[in-house]
């Protein structure tokens, strides 16, 4: 992993959002690093709507596979205790959940590969399927709250 990814893991693993309140342990490493992957993704889309620092996506793109690969230890079973937002899918269909982390990994390597070819359009269009997969596993393994 490079040092940027390295240091993107450490972020996403100490940030603390109010919504959380009350999480504790792998419930609570696991919300602080989905939501800090949400607002590296949002940050991404910024970035190709305006057409600016294309370059920086590849180590963005790095901070998602690290993730992704971390995502199916993040939902060990007996943690789907109260203020998850894990659907116990995740628990009932564990293949198809580690599925969805894969395919979140596939694209986001996908995309790499596309701003090291500098490809501005490429990127835009493997971005939206990298936040397809994202939304996919969303719709099957999460909780939306009301």
């Amino acid at each position: 992993m490079t040092r940027l990814a390295s240091a993107i893991m450490v972020v996403i693993l100490c940030v603390s959002a109010p919504a959380h309140e009350g999480a504790t342990g792998i419930v609570k490493e696991r919300m602080d690093a989905m939501k800090a992957l949400g607002a590296l993704t949002k940050d991404m889309a910024d970035k190709i709507k305006g057409n600016r620092n294309l370059p920086s996506l590849s180590a963005d793109a790095d901070a998602i596979i690290a993730t992704a690969d971390r995502i199916p230890a993040w939902f060990p079973a007996g943690s789907a205790q109260k203020p998850t937002e894990a659907a116990p899918a995740i628990w009932t269909d564990p293949e198809g959940f580690a599925a969805s982390a894969v395919a979140m990994r596939k694209m986001a390597e996908a995309l790499k590969v596309k701003v090291e070819a500098g490809e501005p359009a490429g990127i835009a269009a493997q971005f939206r399927l990298l936040a397809q997969s994202c939304k996919s596993c969303h719709q099957g393994y999460r909780i939306i709250p009301k």
